[in-house]
């Protein structure tokens, strides 16, 4: 079995290349899934983070209000950094739990992609065999980001600059899957990876 980290930078096709490899027989552990687990309402993480950055990011009903976290640290590198110091540990804590839960289990998936935004900044890479980096060019990132969380371009361009650059992703990463032309050549890009990682025969149906 191999445990194969994904990462990538904001809107670059990270989700899209995970629901690929599951869709071949991957079993799909998503970082940024562990964390809404782990900042549910009521959790001590949660707590931790109120704490950290006031009541004002605090919902209704004590879950946490992740836009505007996401407005505090994409504007403040200190921020950002305290918040890591805090949720890192714990996410890292639990995906390693759960990489060990599938390793445990009677008939273990070929492949376990660990999906992690933050893989190589939070040292994610130890815990995993290769890596595969997601990357889309930063205009089609920009009108992902504007499209899907409603951000002005001023806003998308901060966020994809708060990040390790991409072409930094691309290096420390064993494969590059480009996500920027589309669903098809994504699926060809990933198709290939998967041969490399399970062998030659056929894919498992994607619809």
């Amino acid at each position: 079995m191999v445990v194969l980290g994904v990462t990538g930078g904001i809107a670059s096709g990270k989700s899209t290349v995970g629901r690929l490899l599951q869709a071949r027989g991957a079993f799909v552990i998503d970082a940024d899934q562990v964390a809404r687990e782990l900042l549910a309402p009521g959790q001590g993480l949660t707590e931790k983070v109120i704490e950290a950055f006031g009541e004002a990011v605090r919902r209704p009903g004590g879950s946490l209000d992740r836009v505007a976290v996401a407005r505090i640290i994409f504007a403040d590198p200190q921020a950002r950094e305290r918040l890591n110091r805090i949720t890192h540990a714990p996410i890292l804590a639990e995906i390693e739990k759960r990489i060990e839960r599938v390793l445990r289990s009677p008939a273990p998936p070929p492949v376990v992609a660990v999906i992690v935004p933050l893989l190589f900044e939070a040292g994610v890479e130890r815990l995993v065999d290769k890596v595969l980096v997601a990357r889309a060019e930063e205009t089609e990132q920009i009108r992902r980001l504007c499209e899907r969380d409603g951000l002005s371009e001023v806003e998308a361009r901060q966020r994809i600059a708060a990040q390790m650059p991409a072409e930094e992703k691309c290096r420390r990463g064993d494969w590059v899957v480009d996500t920027t032309r589309g669903e098809v050549a994504t699926e060809a890009a990933v198709d290939a990876v998967w041969r490399e990682l399970v062998g030659p025969g056929p894919a498992a149906a994607t619809s």
